[in-house]
């Protein structure tokens, strides 16, 4: 596992992003942001919260490069964070009637509504949840039709899309990558390489053959859109998968016109 000091040197290099330009894009200071680097001080979550959204990364991958709890299919830190950027209102509200158990209680009634025969992720992604209180809280915001809204607008901006390394979705498995979107994974990556012997064929057999497919993060409905199975020419796609009957379609850009 890498740690935290090396996994932000990375991924600022990946971005091309100097110290400065990093720090700028987190709304932190240069010198915090070095202290970061050198492993001399760890940010708070607010300020962790920014590091990841400016990486482009989950706040639990700069963490531990893990997933809370498998169960939830979730980055609960990120989450968290989204809904303290965005709804704070809301968040004190359910505070005030679940007190210090309030961050359990929302993820494991997102969990429960995610699971209903009648929603799906999906679903609560677009419409959000409500609770016995009447207090609802929203999980994305869509892109507004224009820009008029300046409301509606700087509340998309507050979408965090996040990457997530390596990520063990029940004990023995792991998949290669996750994207999440505010904190909830919508979709699996396996990643393989032809110059050592392997392609997106391995990919999809190990989709079909090696993964457990009822689990929270694989589930179909609840669990994330779409699974891809990758090489460095080839890519893809099952938003159903059910072992050995699971079908992959072609997701490729294409090369020109063909």
């Amino acid at each position: 596992m890498k740690p935290f000091t090396e996994k932000v040197r990375e991924h600022r290099g990946q971005l091309g992003l100097s110290q400065q330009e990093l720090a700028d894009k987190a709304g932190i200071g240069v010198r915090t942001l070095t202290y970061y680097e050198c492993g001399k001080r760890f940010p708070q979550a607010a300020q962790l919260y920014k590091l990841a959204k400016a990486l482009g990364v989950s706040t639990e991958y700069l963490k531990n490069d893990e997933i809370e709890d498998p169960g939830y299919g979730m980055d609960v830190e990120l989450l968290f964070s989204f809904l303290q950027a965005t709804q704070p209102d809301a968040l004190a509200r359910l505070e005030k009637l679940y007190g210090d158990k309030t961050r359990q209680t929302i993820f494991n009634y997102i969990n429960n509504e995610v699971n209903k025969k009648s929603r799906s992720l999906l679903d609560v992604l677009k419409h959000g949840v409500e609770f016995d209180n009447g207090v609802s809280l929203t999980l994305m915001y869509r892109k507004p039709a224009t820009t008029f809204n300046q409301k509606a607008e700087a509340l998309y901006q507050q979408n965090v899309l996040s990457v997530m390394e390596e990520v063990w979705h029940k004990e023995g498995e792991r998949i290669d990558l996750v994207i999440f979107l505010n904190g909830i994974a919508i979709f699996t990556f396996e990643l393989k390489c032809n110059t050592s012997g392997q392609n997106y064929e391995d990919a999809i057999r190990q989709y079909k053959f090696e993964r457990d497919y009822k689990t929270r993060l694989l589930k179909f409905k609840a669990g994330c859109l779409a699974h891809f199975a990758m090489d460095l020419n080839e890519v893809y796609m099952c938003t159903n998968l059910k072992g050995k009957s699971s079908f992959f379609l072609p997701f490729n850009k294409g090369c020109g016109v063909g």
